[in-house]
């Protein structure tokens, strides 16, 4: 009975502190639908640094990435664009709680400079976009852009975040480039998916109950 008590009560815990399944969108209008309280970003044409600030919103490299800025030298499809020195691995802090967050994504296949990749060979990338509360992970969705156009991805969970963490998974240093930023407050939509946990967060209870019963 301890075993069995036991084993529920771990089920549960590791149920609760599971992330939650992102709601993606590839379509801004249905991603605009979803969400309440949206705010654009008009990023300002930058030098290049380890952060960048836009607002109240904070962008800064991670992971390998050395500098980071906002620049129209880069992609004819974007305005002021945020390019990264090195994978295209960078952070977002948005000072409190928000969310939902969308941003188009243009992956060059050229090797020129503007509307290129700048390296040779382009390598088509992957990106984990992941989402964090106070350094806790909420949930995080793998992307792959389309090859020369605006790729647009949104990301949105029912728990609020105030960080947004996205990593260069497959790829190299040559150039994808971000723009046309949104902020979400919240999700309203109420088709959200049940969260992977779920399952096991009611065979949790289920066992909890019986052994109730049983006691």
């Amino acid at each position: 009975m301890t075993f069995l008590r036991s084993a529920a009560a771990a089920a549960l815990l590791c149920a609760l502190a599971a992330p939650a399944t992102a709601l993606t969108f590839t379509d801004r209008a249905a991603f605009e639908a979803a969400v309440t309280g949206t705010a654009d970003l008009a990023p300002a044409a930058t030098g290049f640094a380890a952060s960048q600030a836009v607002g109240g919103v904070t962008f800064s490299v991670h992971t390998g990435a050395t500098s980071l800025g906002f620049s129209e030298s880069f992609s004819s499809l974007l305005t002021n664009e945020l390019a990264i020195s090195g994978p295209e691995n960078f952070i977002i802090s948005f000072g409190g709680l928000v969310g939902g967050f969308g941003m188009d994504i243009h992956e060059p296949t050229s090797t020129v400079t503007l509307d290129g990749c700048n390296v040779t060979p382009c390598v088509d990338s992957s990106f984990e976009i992941s989402a964090f509360n106070g350094g806790t992970l909420v949930g995080s969705a793998t992307i792959s852009p389309d090859d020369n156009a605006l790729d647009f991805i949104g990301i949105a969970f029912a728990q609020s975040f105030n960080e947004i963490r996205v990593t260069e998974t497959v790829g190299t240093q040559d150039n994808e480039l971000f723009g046309n930023f949104t902020i979400a407050e919240a999700l309203i939509v109420s088709d959200v998916p049940v969260p992977a946990a779920a399952p096991l967060l009611a065979a949790a209870l289920a066992g909890l109950g019986l052994l109730r019963r049983r006691g």
